[in-house]
């Protein structure tokens, strides 16, 4: 049962506090629940996008063993990175939360690395999908249509055209973006609908493969190794002349690989294809998939219970999809007609090959509709992912209520209120909830998420936290009775937040998820604590 509304306001008044401690004031709109931050990691991951486009990969380095053995070995790992992840969305519970994270744990250059490189793999996965989303559906068009793949198109030639699939991509492109800027409510909403999506279409596919497909294989036949195309002939291209070699194709431009004449013998070991290298090439099928899960985290200040909800979302979205897509690539591989792995992995749609060839056209139809919308549905999360990871260095309030519009006075007065708040709290006059801090004028004042020099114990879990009247008048020196000696500031956000934690915990480590709402925060006694993060 969702909570009350008295209930919903005293968890967000509970998630300000929080946010306070760690520096910062709550400036995004608390829209979302637990199912919805659950929901973005999971449509993001899309089992119908990643493991459906790359299904033909590793099934012709590795054959049938990458789908039965492969996705499980990467899913067990994947969930360990992902249980980490959940710890620290749990102790920092902040909008971009990746770059947060390693602000706190590393400083200031890590923070900077991973910005950027979060930034540039934000970019290009989602152009990379949306690419391979529009040659989906163009491909899924023709064979629903009964057209031939190459069939004329004007202007562009054929529906083989690079050109023609870059216009794709733009078309289904635009209501992405449109649907991302209307706000946080429609875009929470998508995100419900893409998880019974997902849900709905795998178990969908699965019955009708199983108990309407013309092809079944042999159990034995899951586990099974061949590889039909060697790592060198997957990566050789013509180059002019009838030259083939190792290349760098992007688009249609077509360049030699510099990889393959840096390393010796690199030629010679990808056309051996020792079972070894095909099998890791080919988990990069689920390594692909498994993507986008911290989603959870970078939402988690639009959301009610963060603690507890962005750290559940973020393990249970790579859990379910574990389950969810090993049952789906167990269906496939074992429908795969006729045990032809060499035809189904050649082809340029795998998996519609092995729907057309065991269910009949309608059904078959059935199927390339739901993976479409399934593909359309991530990159929708996507966009909306990589728009509230950009709020991590710099948090911008979020889409205004629906009573709201551009010329509201009621939006204007909170806008300039929201302005005039953040210039006086980076000017050291106030804290997070606009109360004077008469006398502290330290320059270093805004800096009240910085971590501090080098983590520090309180020798008694009883003491009092430090507050703002311990500091002595003037800003002059003064030795506190922990030990830590102030010069008239306050001491860091998230120490201040585990002395107050401390207070009332024991000193038994932290884990995952432990308890309700528990979350472990560096503090006092044995070193660290599990403070009620509730």
């Amino acid at each position: 049962m969702p909570p009350t509304n008295p209930e919903r306001q005293r968890q967000i008044a509970q998630d300000e506090r929080d946010l306070a401690r760690l520096g910062y004031s709550q400036q995004l709109f608390r829209e979302m629940g637990g199912f919805s931050n659950f929901a973005i990691s999971f449509s993001i991951i899309s089992i119908l996008t990643g493991a459906v486009l790359l299904f033909g990969y590793g099934l012709k380095f590795a054959g049938p063993v990458i789908n039965s053995v492969g996705w499980p070995v990467v899913s067990l790992f994947t969930l360990c990175v992902a249980a980490s992840m959940a710890e620290l969305a749990s102790v920092y519970p902040t909008a971009g939360g990746l770059y947060f994270w390693a602000f706190r744990l590393g400083g200031r250059g890590w923070a900077w690395l991973t910005a950027w490189l979060n930034m540039i793999g934000q970019v290009t996965i989602t152009a990379g999908i949306n690419v391979a989303a529009a040659t989906y559906i163009i491909g899924a068009a023709t064979r629903i249509g009964g057209w031939p793949a190459d069939v004329p198109v004007p202007l562009f030639g054929s529906t083989t055209s690079w050109y023609f699939q870059l216009a794709v991509m733009v078309a289904i492109m635009v209501p992405q973006v449109i649907i991302n800027a209307v706000g946080i409510r429609l875009t929470a909403r998508l995100n419900d609908f893409s998880v019974w999506w997902h849900l709905a279409g795998v178990a969908t596919i699965a019955a009708l493969l199983t108990f309407l497909g013309a092809h079944h294989n042999p159990p034995g036949f899951l586990l099974q190794h061949v590889t039909t195309v060697t790592p060198l002939e997957a990566s050789s291209v013509d180059l002019g002349g009838g030259r083939l070699a190792p290349a760098l194709v992007i688009a249609d431009v077509k360049l030699p690989s510099p990889l393959f004449a840096l390393v010796p013998g690199l030629a010679a070991l990808y056309g051996a294809a020792p079972l070894a290298l095909v099998f890791v090439l080919g988990l990069l099928q689920a390594q692909w998939t498994y993507t986008g899960y911290d989603a959870s985290a970078h939402v988690a200040e639009e959301t009610v219970m963060a603690r507890l909800n962005a750290a559940w979302g973020v393990f249970l979205s790579v859990a379910v999809s574990a389950v969810v897509g090993y049952v789906l690539l167990l269906i496939l591989t074992w429908s795969i007609p006729k045990g032809d792995v060499a035809a189904t992995a050649n082809d340029a749609y795998p998996v519609l090959q092995i729907a057309y060839a065991n269910l009949g056209p309608f059904a078959a139809n059935v199927v390339a509709v739901i993976i479409g919308g399934a593909m359309w549905l991530c990159v929708v999360r996507l966009r909306a992912r990589r728009r509230h990871a950009g709020r991590g260095a710099a948090p911008a309030r979020a889409s205004p209520p629906p009573h709201a519009r551009a010329g509201d006075p009621r939006q204007q007065r909170a806008r300039r209120a929201d302005h005039h708040l953040c210039r006086r709290l980076h000017g050291g006059d106030v804290d997070q909830h606009d109360h004077a801090l008469p006398g502290l004028r330290d320059p270093d004042l805004p800096q009240l998420a910085q971590s501090p020099a080098r983590p520090r114990r309180a020798h008694d879990a009883g003491q009092r936290a430090l507050e703002p009247g311990t500091l002595g008048a003037g800003g002059e020196r003064r030795r506190h009775r922990l030990g830590g000696v102030h010069r008239g500031r306050l001491r860091a956000a998230a120490e201040r937040a585990g002395a107050v934690d401390d207070a009332a915990a024991g000193g038994r480590p932290g884990r995952l998820l432990a308890g309700v709402g528990a979350a472990p925060i560096r503090g006092a006694g044995r070193g660290w604590a599990g403070g009620n993060a509730v």
